[in-house]
């Protein structure tokens, strides 16, 4: 069972909470996956209590709300398990788990960025960036991928949501949504998993099935469960 869950925003006793309550109600193993904004290193707090579910693992993706100084310590392309059973997937990561191969892909650009500090609370790094970009093309094999999780969204879906939400327009020029363009199309995933827009919403752009999941424990959908 793979169980998608939106920003979460440093909020790890809900996070705990939440992975008690859909454990306690299927009792089998659940791979989570974090769709960034995740604040697992942040302001030189101490590391986070994560209370993983038995047998269970958990993926986050960085989101822009990242200490992206300690993010860039790690090498592109891989799971690195930072708590027992708990772990940051890089940029260009792929895994095949439970049947499907999935790809990670985190970065965005922060809107609130001139109100934040560089190199404490914002960082420039935090968008999806050439070395990312250079990972994916010169590293990576072209090959096909049943699930795209990111921050994000591709600018081809970014469309879409921007005629649903008149205030998304302050998000148009992130450079992020024009990459995830480019591996949407050498990678053709089926679903996209992302975040960052704090509103749940679905639909469908040609073959790519889309879903934006909310912040956890808001009043809309902020997860999304899927099982094998």
């Amino acid at each position: 069972m793979i169980v998608f869950i939106g920003d979460i925003h440093g909020e790890f006793g809900k996070l705990n909470s939440f992975m008690s309550e859909i454990y306690s109600k299927n009792k089998e193993p659940i791979t989570f996956i974090i769709c960034g904004d995740v604040a697992y290193f942040w302001l030189n707090e101490p590391t986070p209590i994560i209370k993983r579910p038995p047998y269970s693992k958990i993926i986050w993706i960085p989101g822009n709300h990242e200490n992206w100084e300690m993010i860039d310590k790690y090498e592109l392309g891989k799971l690195h398990e930072l708590q027992d059973g708990v772990f940051m997937a890089s940029f260009g990561a792929i895994e095949e788990i439970e049947g499907h191969k999935i790809m990670f892909c985190g970065g965005a650009e922060s809107t609130d960025k001139n109100l934040r500090t560089p190199f404490v609370d914002w960082f420039p790094q935090e968008i999806i960036t050439n070395k990312d970009m250079d990972y994916v093309f010169d590293i990576l094999p072209k090959q096909k991928v049943d699930i795209l999780v990111s921050h994000t969204c591709p600018s081809i879906i970014f469309s879409k949501l921007s005629k649903k939400i008149d205030w998304l327009e302050e998000k148009s020029s992130d450079p992020s949504t024009y990459a995830l363009d480019i591996i949407v199309d050498k990678f053709n995933p089926n679903l996209n998993v992302f975040g960052h827009f704090h509103k749940f919403m679905e639909g469908r752009v040609d073959n790519l099935y889309w879903v934006c999941l909310s912040y956890i424990y808001s009043n809309r959908i902020y997860y999304k469960t899927m099982k094998t």
